[in-house]
């Protein structure tokens, strides 16, 4: 419960300085689900023009769940870097 009310904390302080959370989704992909969805489209500019893709903001729920994602990536890394930096039995 704490965790959950961490992530909506950060998600409503990263929306309210201007942030946004976008989903990409390649051009087919995105033309499929846009119709059936209520998304914002936003469209990135890239030097390879022959793979386009489509960028949608997410709603408040898929942003909370990437920002608790990230949190458990970060635990992820941190132990195995614990692991890495931990000295062997042998030594």
């Amino acid at each position: 419960q704490v965790k959950k009310q961490i992530s909506d904390q950060i998600v409503r302080d990263l929306q309210q300085a201007g942030g946004r959370f976008l989903k990409k989704i390649e051009t087919d992909e995105g033309q499929q689900e846009a119709s059936g969805q209520k998304k914002k489209r936003r469209r990135r500019r890239k030097s390879n023009e022959s793979s386009n893709e489509m960028w949608f903001e997410v709603d408040f729920s898929e942003a909370r769940d990437k920002v608790a994602h990230g949190f458990r990536k970060k635990r992820e890394m941190d132990a195995k870097i614990q692991h890495i930096a931990a000295p062997t039995e042998s030594e």
